[in-house]
C-alpha cells in the first residue's frame, strides 16, 4: 500500500519545518536526501508517530490514517538519528524491552529478538552491556530494534552513520533482504552513494519542501546537460572554482579531471549525471531561486 502525504505542514513556534509537503511513498526502498535543516527528520518523526503535525493529511492505503496514530504505531519500526538505550542493560535485554513496547507476543519474543540480532551480527554480543558497545555496534543495535517485529513501515534516519565499510555493506544487504515488495522502507542519509546503491525512488528536500521525487533514473536525469567534465590544469581548476560549482576532481597525468556544474545546457563536455550530481544541481538551483 502507498503512503500518501497531502499538504503537510509543521512549525516549531515561528520556525517552519515543513511547508505544504506532498509526497507519495510506494512499497520498496525510498531515499530521502537534503541538507541540514531541510525537514527530513521532522517528516520521519511524524511518520513514526512520534511528532504531531499541524496541517495536512497522511493515509496508508484505505485502512490507516495518521489522525489515529495508535493504529499505526504497531506497524512502524524507527531508527532515529540520535539513538541510545539504557547503558546497564545487556543487548538481549534491551531488545526484549523493545519487543514489549511493540506488543510482540511473549511466545514469539525470543524468536524475534534472536532473528534481529542475527541479521545485525549482534548474536555474539547478546550478553554485553549497551554501555560497553562501540559506536558502530550501538548503531547496529539501533537497526536491530527498528526491524524487530518485522514492521511494515521501516523508517531509518542516517542508519549508516558510525558503521565501518564492512558494516555498511552488511547493512545494505540486510535492507535489500528486508524489502519483500510489500514493505515501505524510508531511508534518510547524507551519504549519497548509500542512497544511490539501495533506493529505487528518491525525494529531495530543502527548506521544508519536497523539491523533486521520482525513480532513480528520473532524478539522475534532472541535471540534464548541466554536468560537465574536462581535463585541465590546477590553475584553470582554481579559476573555474570562482565561477562554478566543482563537484569532484581527480588527478591525471596532464592535470585534473574536473566535474562541475554550469548554466550551459548544451551537450559539449556533458556527461551522464550521478545522483550526487543531480542532487547538487537541484539544491543549488533551489537556493538561487
Amino acid at each position: 500500500m502507498d503512503i500518501i502525504i497531502k499538504n503537510l505542514s509543521k512549525s516549531y513556534g515561528r520556525v517552519c519545518a515543513l511547508s505544504d509537503v506532498n509526497l507519495s511513498i510506494t512499497p520498496g526502498i525510498h531515499g530521502l536526501l537534503g541538507p541540514n535543516g531541510a525537514g527530513k527528520t521532522t517528516l520521519m518523526r511524524i511518520l513514526a508517530t512520534i511528532l504531531a503535525y499541524d496541517e495536512g493529511e497522511i493515509k496508508w492505503g484505505d485502512a490507516f490514517t495518521w489522525k489515529h496514530p495508535m493504529a499505526i504505531k504497531g506497524k512502524v519500526g524507527y531508527l532515529p538519528q540520535q539513538f541510545g538505550m539504557y547503558r546497564y542493560l545487556r543487548v538481549e535485554e534491551a531488545l526484549r524491552n523493545v519487543a514489549l513496547l511493540k506488543n510482540i507476543p511473549k511466545a514469539q519474543e525470543k524468536e524475534h529478538v534472536e532473528r534481529a540480532m542475527e541479521r545485525t551480527n549482534l548474536t555474539e554480543y547478546a550478553k554485553r552491556k549497551v554501555g560497553q558497545l562501540s559506536g558502530g555496534m550501538l548503531r547496529r543495535l539501533g537497526i536491530a530494534q527498528a526491524i524487530l517485529g518485522e514492521p511494515s513501515l521501516l523508517i531509518m534516519d542516517e542508519p549508516s552513520v558510525g558503521l565501518d565499510p564492512k558494516e555498511r555493506i552488511n547493512f545494505r544487504k540486510l535492507i535489500r533482504e528486508y524489502d519483500n515488495g510489500e514493505r515501505v522502507i524510508l531511508i534518510s542519509s547524507h551519504i549519497v552513494t548509500d542512497v544511490e546503491s539501495l533506493c529505487e525512488k528518491v525525494s529531495i528536500m530543502n527548506l521544508g519542501k519536497v523539491l523533486v521525487s521520482g525513480s532513480m533514473p528520473e532524478i539522475q536525469a534532472k541535471a540534464g546537460h548541466h554536468v560537465k567534465e574536462e581535463i585541465m590544469s590546477e590553475e584553470a581548476m582554481k579559476e573555474l572554482e570562482n565561477t562554478h560549482t566543482v563537484i569532484n576532481f581527480t588527478p591525471v597525468d596532464s592535470g585534473y579531471r574536473v566535474r562541475y556544474l554550469t548554466d550551459d545546457d548544451t551537450q559539449e563536455n556533458a556527461i551522464n549525471s550521478t545522483l550526487e550530481d543531480s542532487y547538487t544541481y537541484i539544491i543549488q538551483r533551489n537556493q538561487t531561486l
